[in-house]
């Protein structure tokens, strides 16, 4: 079941998510770089996040958007690495793009680190396309027309 997540209920769930899938990019790519819960945190407040829920009430995947003007932005998307290839990803995808088309967004924008080579694979098979690079956080930008 994918839903709205709950700030109380999903945080630490969520914050495993971070450490255990997404932060070993970032400190490939910025070796000096320190988690930061705080960070987190804030960020699970202030964006529109949704989890998928197994039976088990674990959450084995997440995405973190909020909106700019006409674009949705993907912050955060990860996924449980024992959960990987089942479509988590993509349905959560599926889900943040369908709410960004019904409030008129037309794009979406991430960013990915220039080293996550399946993460790359994964948004370009979902039809987002390189729109930049930022040599200073070694990431590409990826853009998706959603009209």
């Amino acid at each position: 079941m994918i839903r709205r997540a709950s700030y109380r209920k999903d945080k630490e769930q969520v914050i495993r998510l971070v450490l255990q899938e997404l932060f070993p990019f970032t400190r490939r790519t910025l070796p000096g770089a320190r988690f930061s819960r705080k960070d987190v945190l804030f960020r699970l407040r202030n964006r529109d996040t949704f989890v998928k829920v197994g039976k088990d009430g674990r959450i084995s995947g997440f995405i973190m958007t909020y909106s700019g003007p006409n674009e949705l932005i993907i912050d955060l998307l990860a996924v449980d690495s024992r959960d990987q290839h089942r479509g988590i990803g993509s349905s959560l995808m599926a889900t943040v793009e369908r709410l960004a088309r019904r409030k008129g967004l037309i794009s979406a924008r991430l960013y990915v680190d220039a080293v996550n080579a399946k993460a790359i694979r994964f948004y370009s098979k979902r039809g987002y396309a390189v729109a930049g690079y930022i040599p200073e956080l070694d990431c590409y930008v990826y853009r998706k027309l959603l009209i």
